[in-house]
């Protein structure tokens, strides 16, 4: 007699009976234990003395199978040809439907990445043009009306220049990687690494305006910097400024600031100490005054 097949979802499932004609195809009776009682007809709620004791409601009876313990139905039996060939479609369309999941994903993780490089200020190439001039802000508006955007790790840059010469390409792979779900995360010391560009890029002319204990009366300076941090005896901030000859000159305070970036001030105060910060000479004052 030849071998019949019931179909991959039944092959665990017990035949009943003798196969049977059916509109010209081949049938047979099958049976399972119901998966819901497990093959017991009742719900059990507990077990006393080895017995199961079922819940109360209608006695225990399963839903599922109606007491039967079994599931029974009725299933296609197939000829070795026609279960092969069912088979071969089933995986054909298996490989299809990863196939279309493939695409899927990577036309999303595409459209994420150009996205983000939008968004982010680079171009569909992943190319932005960072500005390296020592002045971006006191150019900030300027450079916001060129399209110009700012973030802590690039600084100020743009996927169009237009036509500025302070400016250095680069590409996003420089200070981002790619990550699986198609944006990009900052790579260790990416943002040290942008600020060395600028420097490079702006060799400090700094140099010291005086002798330690000197006074200095009434210097006109522009407030360039004011950066604050918690030490063991409470806030505080660091306050830079430049002469009118670039010099830079530091004061330790947290004293509130009455000037914003940028703006023009004199200054006044005694010189505590002559110092050196990443190759740049900077004059670091003590009880200081500030005024219009």
């Amino acid at each position: 007699m030849d071998k019949y097949y019931t179909a991959e979802t039944y092959k665990n499932w017990e035949r009943i009976g003798k196969p049977y004609d059916k509109g010209g195809k081949l049938y047979t009776k099958i049976k399972t234990p119901c998966p819901r009682c497990g093959g017991l007809g009742i719900i059990v709620a507990r077990v006393e003395n080895g017995q199961p004791i079922p819940i109360p409601v209608d006695q225990g009876i399963c839903y599922q199978c109606g007491g039967a313990k079994y599931l029974e139905k009725e299933a296609r039996l197939y000829t070795e040809s026609e279960y092969n060939t069912m088979q071969k479609n089933k995986e054909r369309e298996k490989e299809r439907k990863a196939a279309a999941a493939e695409a899927k994903m990577k036309a999303e993780f595409e459209t994420k990445k150009a996205n983000w490089l939008k968004r982010n200020g680079f171009d569909a190439e992943g190319k932005t043009y960072i500005y390296i001039g020592s002045d971006s802000y006191q150019r900030k508006e300027e450079l916001k009306e060129k399209g110009y955007i700012f973030n802590p790790i690039l600084k100020w840059h743009s996927p169009l220049p237009e036509n500025e010469e302070k400016v250095e390409q680069h590409d996003v792979t420089d200070f981002y990687s790619l990550t699986a779900w198609g944006e990009y995360t900052p790579i260790s010391g990416a943002a040290n690494k942008v600020q060395a560009i600028i420097d490079a890029a702006n060799p400090s002319t700094s140099e010291w305006i005086s002798k330690e204990g000197d006074k200095i009366k009434s210097l006109s300076v522009t407030l360039v910097g004011v950066h604050g941090y918690e030490n063991q005896w409470g806030y505080s901030q660091v306050v830079t400024f430049n002469d009118e000859d670039q010099n830079k000159i530091t004061w330790f305070t947290s004293v509130n600031i009455p000037f914003k970036i940028g703006e023009s001030c004199k200054l006044s105060g005694t010189v505590k100490k002559l110092d050196e910060y990443k190759g740049v000479k900077q004059t670091i004052l003590t009880r200081c005054k500030l005024t219009k």
